[in-house]
């Protein structure tokens, strides 16, 4: 649950941050084309993206914490795409192996 909350925020503050003009990415995923040509559905699903994440970690661990929660994994993961997208190590190849890594951490340690 934990991995589907940070997969949705991350894919929301992707989309948001590849609507800005101020993206540059050396290996991109390949949906920052498309997000540039459809700026506002691309905000409009982030956003969405967002309250869906909120919703699952309020819902999981309650209101006061949830939002907590959610906020920290929103603060970090923009922290992280922010460095990590211009230097190119976020890319199709790590992306969906940190999230296979994750999914089994979170199945073994919970």
């Amino acid at each position: 649950m934990v991995t589907l909350i940070a997969l949705f925020i991350f894919i929301g503050l992707y989309l948001w941050y590849a609507t800005t003009g101020k993206m540059a990415v050396a290996n991109p995923l390949g949906i920052e084309k498309w997000a540039g040509v459809h700026p506002g559905f691309s905000r409009s699903s982030s956003l969405a993206l967002w309250v869906l994440a909120l919703g699952l970690g309020c819902g999981r661990w309650g209101i006061g914490p949830g939002a907590l929660t959610v906020m920290v994994i929103l603060m970090t993961l923009a922290s992280g795409i922010v460095l990590l997208a211009p230097l190119g190590l976020l890319n199709r190849k790590t992306v969906p192996l940190v999230l296979i890594v994750s999914l089994i951490c979170e199945t073994l340690l919970f």
